[in-house]
């Protein structure tokens, strides 16, 4: 069962800590880090989706001293199978932290449109063409929009 927390209890969490989003996809999982102060939002890695992602989102995010995680999962009225894939990825991710014994949160967070965010950036700041379509690329992208959404929403 995913762990309910209120816009409070992120925020304290996360007050001068290091927030990771992940934006999880049949194929890649792309991983964006901010700061502790929330200024910048950088990407940090791309992952294969294998048996061993959630593995190393946690040693990611122990890393880099992360308190909260930010998944992103599409809200629909009607659940898609990509929102289902990535809830059930989310909840795997939740119980080996549990196994852990880690007090990382894991949040759940709207990525409606992300990847369109991500495109619309990349085009924005001049990144060729190629280097757009480069395979990871946009799902790194498409992390950093979701982390920054959540900071502005969470007023981090």
């Amino acid at each position: 069962m995913a762990q309910q927390h209120t816009h409070d209890d992120i925020r304290a969490k996360a007050h001068y800590k290091r927030v990771m989003a992940v934006d999880p996809g049949m194929k890649r999982i792309g991983i964006a880090l901010c700061d502790a102060l929330h200024i910048t939002v950088s990407p940090l890695e791309v992952l294969a989706m294998d048996t061993h992602a959630e593995e190393t989102i946690v040693h990611l995010a122990r890393q880099n001293d992360v308190a909260v995680i930010v998944m992103g999962i599409p809200e629909r009225s009607t659940p898609s199978a990509m929102t289902l894939f990535a809830e059930e990825f989310a909840l795997r991710l939740e119980m080996l932290l549990i196994e852990k014994n880690s007090s990382i949160a894991v949040v759940r967070f709207d990525e409606s449109f992300s990847t369109r965010h991500a495109f619309q950036a990349m085009h924005s700041v001049g990144m060729k063409k190629k280097k757009r379509e480069t395979k990871g690329t946009k799902d790194m992208i498409a992390a950093c929009v979701i982390l920054q959404h959540f900071l502005e929403e969470y007023q981090l």
